[in-house]
């Protein structure tokens, strides 16, 4: 997270903590923070740090943060304890620098009262486990939005081709069909079904529920695809009931899948030849009145046959020139 994002989201944070109360007065934070590997081995030397949020004040109209960073590196233990003074109850712990690993979003701790010019409880621990960085590849790897050409019809997409497949795009393999069938009579009523489907028998998806991107390590999901389990994908569905407008739908941010591909198989249908794909944040798509409705997916396609890596480099994506909001976010 870049530290004008951290700033921006303590600044709020405090600012709805503060507003009608009067100003804490400062006291000491004092937190451990545990950094392990993925086996729960200690890390040695990576650096850590603590934003701490000090004060709102109002030179920039709504109000702007004043705040300060602590830092420290961890010991044979991969321990470190940080301390410094603070007014407000929120602290934002996460890892600085850690060589030969994975990005970790920042901890979000929060204390609860003051005592004796300590922040209570005292000294939490504060844990990191942290994801080695193996064997990153360049991949086809997109944050995908079309434009759901057709209702009522099965419709192909190709990974490669990041497209709807003729007549209604550039695709030409058919690795996944979709199907969209949407009432839509207002934002309070209404009701959709978006179906999924594979082209060949040994072809289908695992389902992981993973934490949403925004907290953990960011490489989201294992290394390498599974080599067995896949099995087809419940339909998507939305219902919105005007007599108590609640959207109930079974896509979640939490959804992650492994997907095998255009798989081939011999005279004994035994699997020989497949692609691999994995995809963050479920299968999603959006109706909005009668005419907008869009597929939107995270996803990075190995376009190596049996190659089940899907661990990403993202200074070599295989997509070329994407504009900003189609860039993958993580690896």
């Amino acid at each position: 997270m870049k530290s004008t994002t951290l700033i921006g989201i303590l600044g709020l944070t405090l600012l709805n903590h503060s507003c009608g109360e009067q100003p804490l007065p400062s006291a000491k934070s004092n937190a451990t923070i545990k950094v392990l590997d993925e086996r729960g081995n200690p890390i040695e030397g990576v650096v850590v740090g603590g934003t701490y949020f000090d004060k709102i004040t109002n030179k920039e109209g709504f109000g702007s943060g004043v705040n300060k960073s602590k830092t420290a590196v961890t010991n044979t233990e991969g321990i470190v304890t940080l301390t410094d003074e603070t007014r407000s109850p929120l602290v934002f712990f996460g890892i600085r620098k850690a060589e030969g690993y994975y990005q970790h979003h920042p901890h979000e701790h929060e204390y609860k009262s003051q005592s004796g010019g300590i922040w209570q409880p005292d000294n939490p621990l504060i844990e990191f486990k942290l994801k080695p960085i193996k064997n990153p590849i360049p991949l086809h790897a997109k944050r995908a939005k079309l434009t759901i050409p057709k209702e009522q019809e099965w419709i192909g997409f190709d990974f490669e081709k990041a497209d709807w497949v003729a007549p209604y795009g550039n695709g030409i393999v058919t690795d996944v069909s979709f199907h969209l069938a949407s009432r839509f009579d207002s934002y309070y009523d209404q009701e959709s079904t978006f179906q999924i489907r594979f082209p060949h028998p040994m072809d289908g998806a695992v389902n992981l529920d993973i934490e949403p991107l925004q907290k953990g390590s960011t490489l989201k999901m294992p290394y390498m695809a599974p080599e067995e389990g896949y099995a087809t994908i419940p339909d998507k569905t939305l219902f919105v009931d005007p007599i108590n407008p609640e959207h109930k739908t079974n896509v979640s941010h939490r959804n992650y899948y492994f997907l095998r591909i255009r798989s081939v198989v011999d005279e004994n249908n035994k699997l020989i030849k497949a692609n691999y794909v994995k995809v963050h944040n479920d299968f999603r798509y959006v109706v909005d009145g009668k005419t907008i409705k869009r597929f939107l997916i995270n996803y990075y396609f190995n376009p190596t046959a049996n190659d089940r890596n899907l661990e990403f480099d993202m200074k070599k994506n295989l997509f070329k020139n994407l504009p900003s909001e189609e860039v993958p976010l993580s690896p």
